[in-house]
């Protein structure tokens, strides 16, 4: 049987479909690079108290929202968090700058009228659809599989325009706030 993230990366697929899936699984990798909870990991801590608190703020409103059995926030669940809050926006923004104003077209043969934009965060989205991972363990980090992707997603500032959602939209009045985790608008230490 074949690793299907291996097949989205050897198959003719739009790019945008690539970036949803393997895209925002390195983004999360990527920023578990930065985000990280203790000090003895030997990673630099960019984080601030103030990012520390937006992030893990965001997925407790996630958690209100869209909570289907059991969801609590942690200090335990900082690092999956923050890597979620950092990895999706990361990848999207990479595949902006690949893709260009191109990425706003629809993909030609899509049965579904998508463009490369929507396309990304519907795999995106494929990736909390896994109904086994709805139920927030307690030795595992990560939040439940719905929670995470609600909670990255929701940061990235194209996904509302994306789908144009309106600002009454419970996905939109999820937000708390952008956490910006690195960059000019991220809070120093």
């Amino acid at each position: 049987m074949q690793n299907p993230l291996l097949g989205v990366l050897i198959t003719e697929v739009p790019i945008a479909l690539k970036y949803g899936i393997v895209g925002a699984i390195l983004g999360h990798e990527i920023g578990h690079t930065i985000i990280v909870q203790n000090l003895t990991d030997g990673f630099y801590p960019y984080f601030s108290e103030d990012v520390k608190n937006c992030i893990q703020d965001q997925f407790s409103e996630t958690c209100r929202i869209y909570k289907e059995y059991n969801c609590t926030v942690e200090d335990k669940n900082f690092d999956e968090n923050g890597s979620d809050i950092f990895g999706f926006p990361f990848a999207f923004e990479r595949l902006k700058q690949i893709m260009g104003e191109k990425i706003h077209d629809k993909i030609p043969g899509s049965r579904l009228g998508l463009t490369h934009a929507q396309a990304y965060f519907h795999l995106v989205f494929s990736i909390g659809c896994w109904p086994h991972d709805v139920f927030q363990v307690s030795w595992i980090p990560h939040s439940a599989s719905n929670i995470r992707t609600n909670a990255g997603v929701i940061q990235s500032p194209e996904f509302e325009n994306v789908f144009n959602c309106p600002k009454n939209s419970r996905m939109v009045q999820s937000r708390k706030q952008f956490c910006h985790v690195l960059g000019e608008d991220a809070p120093q230490n």
